[in-house]
């Protein structure tokens, strides 16, 4: 039973996400939401910038969440493949990369009306600490788990 309600979780955050993604594209609503978020200097850059780098979270949650559903030895492998995808989508959100900007978002920096969100010293510090953390869980679990085993 908590093995559904971890992957219900998981898959609802990301279904969500990637909802309010296309909803903010066609409702004026939405983007007025998502401008408050991006520009709200006082919250951490992963989340002003996390409606640009949807397209690598909100499928790295939902795998993340669909993860638990796998026997356990394919567990521990296939634990990799969505923490990569969803330390990529912290990383970029450091700087994240102009395609992944919705188009409305763009048209707004390029006039001007908003300014390119940046990290402050609090995020760094923040990379800093989930960076070897990450690292370590994407690369060392899996070869853990080649070299002894289950874990």
């Amino acid at each position: 039973m908590n093995v559904l309600l971890i992957f219900v979780f998981f898959a609802a955050v990301g279904v969500v996400g990637a909802l309010f993604r296309i909803y903010a594209d066609h409702s004026e609503q939405a983007r007025i939401s998502a401008r408050r978020t991006y520009a709200n200097t006082g919250s951490p850059i992963w989340m002003r910038n996390g409606i640009a780098v949807a397209p690598l979270w909100c499928p790295g949650t939902i795998l993340l969440g669909s993860v638990v559903l796998l026997p356990r030895s394919l567990v521990q492998i296939g634990i990799a493949p969505p923490i990569a995808l969803l330390f990529a989508s912290f990383v970029l959100s450091y700087r994240a990369p102009a395609p992944f900007l919705p188009r409305w978002l763009k048209m707004e920096i390029d006039q001007g009306l908003l300014s390119v969100a940046r990290p402050n010293r609090w995020d760094w510090a923040t990379l800093a600490l989930i960076a070897p953390i990450a690292i370590l869980t994407i690369i060392g679990v899996p070869l853990y788990v080649l070299a002894y085993g289950n874990l």
